[in-house]
């Protein structure tokens, strides 16, 4: 009787230690794997800009006719018309000003928003993460920003699966193919017919079909990629040149700022009364005879505009382009296309009346980086007659009154 009892507490003992033991242990791993694992929603919206946009929020609901900025939920279904165009972003709960991600669509679109979450604690090392189903997808500009902490966009499409890290992508999926290319980042493929995956890095692209991934391409010469186009060297050592005016001699001109790090950018800002113009030039001489396309890319970013529009005569926007070139006859030309955020209700569309090349300027949603790419040059400008030589010089500036922007990259694409 006296054995079995001294048994029996060591076997109470012992289990008595193992759960001390196991308790001590577990409780602080287990905290520490629902630190590191739990999420949260990311908030969504959709801002219809033209055309046809519907959303579904459910698959026993109705699609709906949007015409204003709406909240969206994971789970809802996006559809675009092939005339219109809609911005989606993701954005933390706290941070309503700038979004993680962003995709601009255009044309035909249809897909589904399957997750987007974030980490619930700052110390996960969880990435944002959004997912997406996409049918349809004429021409999306994907941006995803990486300044404090990682994200990743995961999107499947008809012909495989693509993660997407912090980067610039363009994607078009067709019920043929699902087209890829990447402006900055990395991104890697999956094919639904193979095991494989691939890796695409900046200036590359691919297709994906039914019968796999295709082969990787090169874009086209992009003449600002050795002239610091991405403003990663110090801005005044490679080529640019800052310049500043104001028509008001008391009054500051602004100034041109450079951020460095992983996501080098340049800022353009001014505040004061009267007319300012705030920017950097980089002289060119590339003669571009023969070329059978000519685009302008660029990723930029409007904070701060007070003079609606770009003024009365479409010559102040908060963020402008412009290139010099030589047409064939020797005659000197501007080719120019500006950004702005305000509205000015007294014209629809502004566009610069006294220049030359009279493009409509685009209006940007403020606070969030917008990607532009200008169409192919080349013909437009011989439907005036007008055949470039000669790209001479660009410059990037902000003009107006008070003005706040940023430009991340600037790219003039040649095809021979």
């Amino acid at each position: 009787m006296i054995k079995k009892t001294e048994r029996l507490a060591w076997i109470t003992l012992v289990v008595s230690l193992i759960g001390c033991v196991s308790l001590a242990i577990g409780a602080p791993l287990g905290v520490r794997y629902g630190i590191h694992h739990a999420t949260r929603p990311l908030r969504i919206q959709l801002q219809p800009w033209q055309g046809t946009v519907t959303l579904q929020t459910s698959r026993q609901s109705p699609p709906v006719l949007l015409t204003d900025a709406t909240d969206v939920l994971a789970g809802s279904r996006i559809g675009l018309e092939p005339n219109a165009e809609a911005l989606l972003l993701f954005y933390l709960p706290e941070q309503p000003e700038t979004p993680v991600m962003s995709a601009q669509l255009y044309g035909k679109t249809d897909l589904n928003i399957i997750a987007a979450r974030m980490p619930r604690f700052a110390s996960s090392p969880l990435p944002y993460r959004v997912a997406l189903d996409i049918a349809h997808g004429a021409n999306a500009q994907i941006t995803i920003h990486t300044d404090e902490h990682s994200a990743l966009l995961e999107a499947a499409t008809p012909h495989g699966a693509l993660e997407l890290p912090g980067g610039i992508y363009v994607l078009s999926v067709t019920s043929e193919r699902t087209e890829v290319a990447i402006r900055a980042g990395q991104a890697r493929l999956y094919a639904t017919t193979a095991d494989d995956a691939l890796t695409l890095t900046r200036g590359q692209h691919t297709t994906l079909t039914a019968n796999g991934i295709g082969p990787i391409t090169l874009g086209e010469r992009d003449l600002m990629r050795t002239r610091n186009g991405d403003f990663s060297q110090p801005l005044d050592s490679d080529g640019w040149t800052r310049y500043a005016t104001a028509a008001l001699a008391q009054e500051d001109a602004g100034n041109v700022r450079q951020i460095t790090g992983e996501r080098p950018r340049l800022i353009f800002e001014r505040f004061g009364q009267g007319h300012a113009e705030t920017g950097i030039r980089q002289e060119l001489a590339q003669n571009i005879r023969g070329s059978t396309s000519l685009q302008v890319r660029a990723q930029l970013r409007i904070d701060l505009q007070t003079l609606p529009g770009c003024g009365s005569l479409g010559t102040e926007c908060p963020l402008m382009l412009r290139i010099h070139y030589t047409d064939v006859q020797g005659s000197s030309r501007e080719w120019l296309q500006g950004f702005y955020a305000q509205e000015d209700s007294s014209t629809d569309t502004p566009f610069c009346i006294i220049c030359e090349w009279k493009a409509n300027h685009i209006r940007v949603p403020l606070n969030v980086w917008y990607y532009y790419e200008s169409p192919n040059l080349i013909p437009l400008l011989e439907a005036q007659d007008i055949q470039p030589a000669v790209i001479n010089a660009i410059d990037i500036y902000a003009s107006g009154h008070a003005y706040s922007s940023q430009i991340e990259e600037i790219a003039i694409l040649i095809g021979e």
